[in-house]
């Protein structure tokens, strides 16, 4: 009864600013244009200052946890590394490619991961988790614009590609994030008070946003595609490296910020990046919407059973 408690807290936040999201469009208190305008917001604002945040405020006296830095981000290049080969077997269409690739390895670590944690552990402990985001937020976004270059047209264009990892606004997050930490420096009163403050408001403004934006319309023009990439996203991987992080020891803090970052559905950006691009931006909204649809279920199955067995 505890586990299925649990899992109930750990979806039930997510799935509720969802619905607000959803339910506002449906009345009509927001368009769907509104509520995509509210998700370029968040990508180049008030995301990138929730993760400087999270990488600011991380106590250097813990130390990063190394085992689970190394297990996760081998485990991201490996499925990054693996789709490169299998996807072009099944997919024809260049312009899919790279939507579908990052549409299974790319996770909305930075939404969920923060949210799962606190919930199951409490707000001081989610110090590994914040760590591990500001390190896998990043080589997310830059392994996607590698993946929508690659497919864009005949050859890499690396002026192009250096200069999109450049200006992406989690990558510069990342930059500050971690000049603050090392550099000691003491930010003022009013400017923490500030991006702390977005911080919060972040993760339930993403999430609304994203159930506003929900359309399940688009599915019937590109089925194949989508059940590859859903299944492949919230079935296969956490299936394979949950399964395989169990059985190496991952206990507790370490295997919660692994549950959060195979479990949650592809990042909400991912979007803006095949539509700005030249990905199927059709495919890559309906990934968006499905995965974080069905995510509900199973993010709730996957809690429930590892903490059923005692992984946490």
């Amino acid at each position: 009864m505890a586990s299925l408690i649990l899992a109930f807290n750990v979806v039930f936040p997510i799935l509720a600013y969802m619905m607000i999201g959803f339910t506002a469009t449906k009345l009509k208190i927001w368009s769907e244009d509104a509520a995509t305008t509210v998700n370029k917001l968040l990508f180049t604002f008030f995301l990138p200052v929730l993760l400087f945040e999270n990488i600011r405020g991380f106590d250097l006296a813990q130390g990063l946890d190394a085992r689970l830095t190394v297990f996760a981000l081998a485990t991201v290049f490996i499925t990054y590394g693996l789709l490169f080969l299998f996807i072009p077997m099944i997919e024809k269409d260049r312009s899919r490619r790279g939507v579908m690739i990052q549409g299974i390895y790319r996770s909305n670590y930075i939404i969920i991961g923060v949210p799962m944690t606190q919930t199951i552990l409490g707000r001081e402990n989610i110090g590994f988790t914040a760590a591990l985001i500001g390190i896998i937020i990043p080589l997310f976004n830059i392994m996607a614009i590698i993946a929508m270059e690659v497919y864009r047209d005949s050859r890499i264009h690396w002026g192009r590609l250096l200069q999109n990892v450049v200006k992406n606004p989690f990558v510069i997050a990342t930059v500050f994030g971690f000049g603050v930490l090392f550099s000691g420096i003491s930010l003022p009163v009013f400017l923490t008070t500030t991006t702390l403050s977005i911080g919060r408001a972040a993760t339930p403004m993403a999430l609304a946003a994203m159930g506003g934006c929900f359309r399940f319309g688009g599915a019937k023009n590109c089925l194949k595609q989508l059940a590859v990439t859903v299944i492949g996203k919230l079935v296969l991987m956490p299936t394979l490296w949950l399964t395989i992080a169990a059985l190496m020891g991952f206990r507790g803090h370490a295997f919660i910020s692994l549950m959060s970052l195979y479990g949650a559905p592809v990042a909400v950006s991912s979007y803006s990046i095949a539509q700005q691009m030249g990905g199927d931006s059709e495919l890559a909204s309906q990934v968006v919407v499905y995965t974080s649809a069905f995510s509900i279920l199973t993010l709730f199955l996957i809690t429930f059973i590892t903490k059923s067995i005692g992984l946490y």
